[in-house]
């Protein structure tokens, strides 16, 4: 998953992996933050069924921006 340190915490005796917090936005691509299928790469839910199935034409495996599936 991708993580970014953040300055804002308040326990600085803490290293920067402490301190870390998801991103939620890289670019213009929504991250998916859930479960993925047994090939490690597609976004599924808690269900098993495929999150916004289709090509992301933005080449981000894990992007969930619906602009970025062509169906």
């Amino acid at each position: 998953m991708w993580f970014q340190s953040t300055k804002s915490r308040k326990a600085p005796e803490n290293c920067e992996s402490c301190r870390a917090r998801r991103v939620q936005v890289i670019g213009k691509c929504i991250v998916w933050h859930g479960h993925f299928a047994s090939d490690f790469v597609t976004p599924i839910y808690e269900d098993g069924t495929e999150v916004l199935p289709g090509e992301r034409t933005c080449g981000n495996k894990d992007c969930v921006q619906p602009s970025h599936v062509a169906q």
